[in-house]
C-alpha cells in the first residue's frame, strides 16, 4: 500500500505541470479498470429465543448476538469495463460491469452464551476464496458547468453479488479441525440498491480530476449459508450504505489521447433489518455488513 500512495503522488506531480483549462467532454467516454480490492462480509443473528443447548450442549443462556459470520481481508482482483455517454447537453448516462476474483481471506465463526454465569464463546477458522460481480447504471444532470468544470446529479441502480467458499477449519479452543482441501462452508450475498449520488469533474490542460459519491437510501439482499449435509440457511432484508469513487486521469496525445488514471475507491452497504430462516427456524438479523475498498488503474478513451 505504501509503494501505491507513492506512485499516486508523483502521478499528481507530473500532472500538475499543465495548467490550460480544457473543455470536458461531450461525446461517449468508454474504458477498462483494474481494481485492487479488499473487503468483508459479517453476519449475525440473535438465538436468545432457542434453548440454549441447541448452541453448545453446555450453555444455560444465549447471549446477543448469538452467533456471528466474519469473512475478512478477503482481498480480490477486478477488472471493471466503464462507459459514459453525453444525452443531451446537460444529461448524461454511465455504467459499469466488473467481474473478479476473491485470492484469500478468512472465516471466522463464533457462538457466545453463558455457562452458569460465566461468559464463554467457541471460534472456528477457515481459510476462504471466492468470486464477485458487480454492475451500475446512473441517469445524471449536469447543473452547473464552465470550461474546466462540471458538477452533476444522478440517480441509478447498483447490483453487487460475492460468493465466498471456506476451505477447512481449526477449532480456536479444542482439537477439532478439517484439513483445507474440504469444503465446510459457502456463502453467497447479493444486494440490489438504489443509488443518489453526485459527481464533479476538475479539467486542466491534460489532466482530470474526477471524484463522485454516492447515498444507497434503500437496499434488498439476500444472503445464503450453506453447509455440506446441511439445509441452506437463507436471510434477507433491507439495507442502506454508500460508495466513494476519486480518480486523476493524464490524457497523453503520443498514445492517441488515451486516458490513464489511478485512483481511490470504497463501498460500504449495511443491513437495518432482516431475519434468517433454517431448519424451521427463523431468527432476527443483527448485522449483516459488505465493504470493499481499493486502489483503482483505469485506462479510457473519449471522443
Amino acid at each position: 500500500m505504501r509503494r501505491a500512495w507513492y506512485f499516486i503522488a508523483v502521478f499528481i506531480a507530473a500532472s500538475a505541470q499543465a495548467q490550460t483549462p480544457q473543455q470536458t467532454s461531450d461525446g461517449l467516454e468508454i474504458g477498462v479498470r483494474y481494481w485492487l480490492s479488499s473487503g468483508y462480509t459479517t453476519r449475525s443473528l440473535d438465538a436468545t429465543s432457542l434453548d440454549p443447548a441447541t448452541i453448545h450442549p453446555l450453555a444455560t443462556t444465549v447471549l446477543n448476538p448469538s452467533t456471528t459470520t466474519n469473512y475478512e481481508q478477503l482481498d480480490a482482483n477486478i477488472v471493471e469495463l466503464f462507459a459514459r455517454k453525453r444525452i443531451t447537453e446537460s444529461s448524461f448516462a454511465k455504467g459499469t460491469v466488473g467481474l473478479g476474483k476473491i485470492n484469500s481471506g478468512t472465516l471466522i465463526d463464533e457462538t457466545f452464551f453463558l455457562i452458569g454465569s460465566e461468559p464463554f464463546h467457541t471460534m472456528t477458522l477457515s481459510a476462504t476464496d471466492g468470486k464477485l460481480g458487480y454492475a451500475t447504471l446512473d441517469i445524471g444532470h449536469e447543473l452547473t458547468k464552465t470550461p474546466g468544470t462540471a458538477f452533476g446529479v444522478f440517480v441509478g441502480y447498483h447490483y453487487w453479488k460475492e460468493k465466498l467458499n471456506a476451505h477447512g477449519f481449526s477449532d480456536a479452543f479444542g482439537t477439532a479441525g478439517l484439513p483445507p482441501d474440504v469444503l465446510v462452508a459457502t456463502n453467497e450475498i447479493t444486494w440490489h440498491a438504489l443509488r443518489l449520488g453526485g459527481e464533479f469533474r476538475l479539467t486542466r490542460g491534460r489532466t482530470r480530476l474526477i471524484v463522485e459519491g454516492a447515498w444507497v437510501p434503500y437496499a434488498g439482499y439476500r444472503n445464503e449459508a450453506s453447509f455440506p449435509g446441511f439445509e441452506p440457511a437463507i436471510a434477507s432484508g433491507n439495507g442502506r450504505g454508500g460508495t466513494f469513487d476519486a480518480e486523476l486521469r493524464r490524457s497523453f496525445p503520443q498514445l492517441g489521447g488515451i486516458d490513464i488514471g489511478i485512483g481511490l475507491r470504497y463501498w460500504k452497504l449495511n443491513a437495518y433489518n432482516g431475519s434468517e430462516t433454517a431448519g424451521g427456524l427463523t431468527l432476527p438479523v443483527v448485522d449483516l455488513a459488505s465493504e470493499r475498498h481499493g486502489f483503482t488503474f483505469s485506462v479510457a478513451k473519449s471522443w
